[in-house]
């Protein structure tokens, strides 16, 4: 009985914790992208301070994406990574005009760190293809096999060599992602012909077996 009410205790706090993410945080964020989006609005605007509201502009945004996302992990008992992969989508797709297709299939429960980086991997590509390839139209693909997760982000940005920036772009923060998942992650890009991210997570069973 007692473990029933911690339980029930626990995922309480949750939700007033998300409750108040999203009525100060979050609505504070999206505030302030309204006041922004108006600041660029203004002729008279020098330079350096349209510069300047658009960067500030641009860090809003994703830190309002951040701020969604978590409200919907604090708002689950234990998220699934296709719900979590369909808020991230969903919050990127406020950001700007870029297309967004997403193709989640539902696999089976994976660990909570694992659900949670590749997650947080799928989110962080596709804003680098919007902020810094310019991407029109983006692809989130989620499958597995027995043991096997796979999750890809395709952009049809402007690409770039990867072995040439490979710790820039937040591809850094990818490959730590990965690994401390023990996640293989693969990088494919041309100038000019886009990118695609490819994250492989095998149990530890499998990998073993293999």
């Amino acid at each position: 009985m007692r473990d029933l009410e911690r339980d029930a205790a626990v995922i309480e706090e949750r939700r007033r914790i998300a409750r108040e993410i999203h009525d100060t945080l979050a609505q504070g964020l999206a505030a302030i992208r309204f006041q922004l989006e108006l600041a660029q609005g203004e002729a008279n605007l020098p330079p350096q301070a349209t510069r300047a509201v658009q960067l500030a502009y641009r860090i809003a945004g994703e830190n309002l994406v951040d701020a969604r996302r978590t409200v919907g992990e604090l708002r689950s008992n234990r998220p699934s990574l296709e719900s979590l992969l369909t808020a991230a989508v969903d919050a990127v797709r406020r950001l700007g005009p870029t297309e967004i297709v997403a193709n989640l299939d539902s696999i089976p429960a994976r660990p909570a760190n694992v659900v949670h980086e590749l997650s947080r991997i799928a989110q962080e590509a596709m804003l680098n293809a919007m902020r810094h390839a310019c991407a029109r139209n983006l692809r989130v693909r989620l499958t597995s096999i027995p043991g096997v997760v796979w999750l890809a982000i395709t952009d049809d940005g402007k690409g770039f060599e990867p072995a040439r920036i490979s710790t820039g772009f937040g591809l850094q923060g990818l490959s730590e992602r990965a690994a401390s998942i023990g996640a293989e992650l693969s990088i494919t890009s041309e100038p000019g012909q886009g990118a695609q991210i490819v994250v492989t997570w095998s149990s530890p069973v499998t990998a073993a077996a293999a």
